[in-house]
């Protein structure tokens, strides 16, 4: 883990309990070295933030292009090797430096939502897109739901967000798996199941409130 990383980690990890309170559990599920794929769902900005100081390995987090332009966060961003990715199109040039960095043996982290969802709109799961379908299809590396709830009024007036109040945020590690692909499995087709295989694995995890769009 890089010095800057380790520093960075450590600041935010004093700063939140200052904004939530966390609440995290099946840390000994993500493998302590080798490549690992993580994939949450999203609720909140402080997402990202609340599962990086989570764990103790570094992350290679992949995040809308836009977070580089905010002031000092974005400076941070790119000190801490966060990936950009340009939403709202098929941003292959980002996802194959996810893959590159899987390939190194380096644990990352996506939204395969892509955004999270807005008031009015409820705080819960959206349709997975297949990028992460896509970078898993191409390397070898377990894949590790991840799910986090009560993160959805930080920051967030229109669910009245109240900075004294400190809401209790949950993040739940889940067991790593191998999807299985088919012969063809760069064609969509073969990737859509293996997206919704992805999110199934996170709603698992989730508060029946959260299931949104995969609700049984």
């Amino acid at each position: 883990m890089g010095y800057i990383y380790r520093a960075t980690r450590t600041a935010i990890s004093l700063a939140l309990p200052l904004q939530l309170r966390l609440r995290v559990s099946g840390r000994e599920n993500i493998p302590a070295k080798g490549p690992a794929l993580l994939v949450s769902n999203h609720l909140s900005l402080i997402d990202p933030l609340a599962i990086g100081v989570s764990l103790s390995r570094e992350l290679h987090i992949l995040a809308k292009s836009e977070v580089f332009d905010w002031p000092v966060i974005g400076g941070l961003a790119r000190l801490c090797g966060v990936i950009p990715i340009r939403r709202g199109q098929w941003d292959v040039a980002a996802l194959a430096v996810l893959e590159e960095q899987l390939r190194a043996g380096h644990c990352a982290l996506i939204f395969p939502e892509g955004t999270y969802p807005k008031p009015p709109r409820p705080a819960a799961l959206l349709q997975f897109k297949i990028g992460a379908a896509w970078v898993a299809a191409r390397v070898h590396a377990p894949v590790a739901p991840v799910a986090i709830w009560g993160s959805e009024p930080v920051w967030a007036p229109g669910r009245g967000w109240r900075p004294w109040r400190r809401p209790e945020v949950h993040i739940r590690f889940g067991q790593p798996y191998f999807p299985q692909f088919s012969a063809n499995h760069s064609s969509y087709g073969a990737l859509r199941p293996i997206a919704d295989e992805m999110a199934r694995h996170v709603r698992d995890l989730l508060p029946e409130r959260y299931h949104g769009y995969y609700h049984a």
